[in-house]
């Protein structure tokens, strides 16, 4: 079970997830988690999340991303 704290990392991808807040934090209404992808790093697959929202706040560097055939 993932715990507040916890972190995961990914040296293929360059990624690095820590978890804020867990679902166990938040009574079931959120995962908060802060991710840092390293320079010329990426996502390791595509995904959605259709019955979640997402947001994103770029702290240095740039964010890329998809939406459909759209970039």
């Amino acid at each position: 079970m993932i715990r507040r704290g916890d972190t995961i990392e990914n040296p293929v991808t360059g990624e690095r997830v820590t978890f804020l807040a867990t679902s166990a934090d938040t009574g079931s209404e959120a995962v908060v988690i802060e991710t840092v992808v390293q320079p010329d790093g990426f996502v390791a697959a595509a995904h959605v999340h259709p019955v979640q929202s997402e947001r994103f706040a770029v702290a240095a560097g740039q964010l890329g991303s998809r939406s459909g055939t759209r970039r």
